[in-house]
């Protein structure tokens, strides 16, 4: 990896792909994109026995300790930046490039900065931004636990999202629009927007 900075986009929402300046990463292996997948959930970073775990299922066995080294290797390979992955003190992290790029990180973000919004306009603006991010559930191939938490997760922070908007929407006798997002919300999980609708 030369010194210029990379076009990264990272897309997990609704689809599982990496494209680096332009061109699909193509993964040497399963556990090289599930490791790089969940290397993206925590900006904290994972030990070794979290990683192991959460892709072999089997944190005492030698062979799966001896997976983790050659996996995490191939991670470096396939991304071309040895310095992609940072240890320290025990715990795996991704340096912060990958973070900034993955979608459902940037969806999160969107929200949460329409929860500190000081005024109406800025919390439509970020819970609109938000929303539009969500294109399906999160990385809808993966069948590990890890994952179908982060879906659940990300589901539900997409629905209270659509609910959110409908509500200011609604206060503001922008009838269409609230109607709009709680279809929207509705659709996705109806069983959320029923137990949480006050409009």
């Amino acid at each position: 990896m030369t010194g210029e900075r990379r076009r990264l986009i990272i897309k997990t929402l609704g689809q599982d792909q990496v494209i680096l300046d332009g061109q699909p990463l193509h993964w040497p292996s399963r556990a090289t994109r599930d490791l790089f997948s969940i290397l993206l959930l925590s900006l904290k970073g994972w030990t070794k026995f979290d990683l192991v775990g959460k892709i072999w299922g089997d944190e005492a066995s030698k062979e799966a300790n001896g997976n983790f080294k050659v996996t995490l290797h191939r991670l470096r390979l396939a991304l071309d930046d040895k310095s992609a992955i940072i240890e320290h003190e025990g715990r795996y992290s991704l340096s912060s490039e990958y973070l900034d790029c993955a979608d459902h990180v940037q969806m999160q973000a969107k929200f949460a900065l329409a929860r500190a919004a000081a005024t109406r306009d800025e919390c439509l603006k970020w819970l609109s931004e938000a929303v539009a991010m969500y294109g399906g559930d999160y990385l809808p191939d993966q069948i590990h636990d890890w994952a179908e938490e982060t879906r659940i997760m990300l589901r539900t922070l997409y629905v209270h999202a659509t609910i959110e908007l409908a509500s200011l929407h609604c206060g503001a006798v922008e009838c269409y629009s609230a109607i709009r997002h709680l279809a929207t919300g509705l659709a996705t999980e109806p069983l959320v927007v029923s137990t949480t609708t006050r409009l």
